[in-house]
């Protein structure tokens, strides 16, 4: 036997009931897909501190000259994605050459990886912004590059720092500017 609420005040307290019940099991089903999609995300192969770097061959541009993992190994290195057209990338253009000037002299290589349109945009940004004295790899698949999905690029800029051992020392999701600058500062400070 079904029983029906005998006035306003009932039928409201049941639907108040409802409607909480209803919103707690929403919130423990968002909690529950949330929980698995994270776990999802950190993976075995995932890029972060500690695990080695994917291997890559790279040509660099306008020399056609090949850089690959194992030609790196033993050296220190930033694999930086980005794009002329990114504020956030251009914002991380000062860092880049403070680290270059400072550790660049100690072995410190920076390859940047475009995922411009053309060539011609990151020639035209290095002559009007700024010098970039490193070397380029153009992406030309851009965003379909399969680099992307092996260094597991979401967004830009992604700065992923390697060591001489050939492991992630860090990436500026996980460090900030400074954290980057000590992370490298310390590497070559071991190798002295």
């Amino acid at each position: 036997m079904n029983v029906q609420p005998t006035d306003f005040n009932e039928r409201d307290e049941v639907m108040s009931r409802n409607w909480k019940a209803f919103w707690i099991v929403v919130f423990l089903l968002c909690t529950a897909w949330f929980s698995l999609y994270a776990v999802a995300e950190v993976s075995e192969d995932a890029v972060i501190s500690g695990k080695e770097v994917p291997d890559f061959t790279l040509t660099v541009l306008n020399t056609e000259e090949i850089v690959t993992k194992e030609q790196l190994s033993g050296k220190v290195y930033i694999l930086e994605f980005w794009k002329t057209t990114c504020p956030k990338c251009q914002a991380k253009m000062e860092l880049l050459h403070h680290l270059f000037s400072e550790f660049g002299k100690e072995g410190l290589e920076i390859i940047s990886l475009s995922l411009d349109k053309s060539t011609e945009d990151i020639a035209d940004y290095r002559k009007n912004n700024w010098l970039m004295p490193w070397k380029h790899v153009w992406l030309e698949d851009g965003w379909n590059h399969p680099m992307i999905k092996t260094f597991e690029v979401k967004r830009l800029p992604k700065l992923i720092i390697v060591g001489p051992d050939r492991r992630i020392i860090g990436t500026n999701s996980e460090l900030d500017d400074e954290g980057i600058r000590q992370q490298i500062k310390e590497v070559f400070n071991q190798r002295k």
